[in-house]
């Protein structure tokens, strides 16, 4: 998969701390979904992984200062960037919010959903 395992490690915590997925400690566990791919939306992963801080939260507004003279223009055009980034965000959320982990997993022609056995994948490497 080309990603470190202390990586997906990592990220597997965040996940199963935001009650994404479940783990099993035993002989033959691992991880799986806690909940139905159908009720998992991608604003669920990308809240559980991202620091969820705002877009502009580390965006320098300052950047106005070198183009704007008076200060109320600096503050004005600051608070309209702020406002831009927030509503940009809100709907990158929005979008996030209305799409589902079943949307991308693969399904039957029946629609039902492929159950994928990773351990049968890693095994045979010429899968990978």
């Amino acid at each position: 998969m080309q990603v470190s395992h202390s990586y997906l490690l990592k990220i597997a915590k965040k996940l199963k701390d935001a009650g994404v997925i479940t783990s099993s400690a035993s002989k033959n566990g691992g991880y799986s979904l806690a909940k139905k791919p159908e009720e998992i939306s991608f604003l669920d992963l990308f809240d559980a992984v991202e620091s969820g801080e705002a877009f502009h939260e580390n965006f320098d507004v300052e950047i106005a200062q070198g183009i704007f003279i008076t200060p109320t223009l600096i503050e004005e055009k600051s608070n309209r960037l702020i406002d831009l980034l927030n509503e940009a965000e809100q709907a990158y959320r929005e979008r996030l919010a209305n799409h589902k982990l079943s949307d991308i997993l693969p399904s039957d022609a029946d629609g039902k959903l492929i159950r994928i056995d990773w351990q049968v994948i890693l095994a045979d490497d010429s899968k990978i």
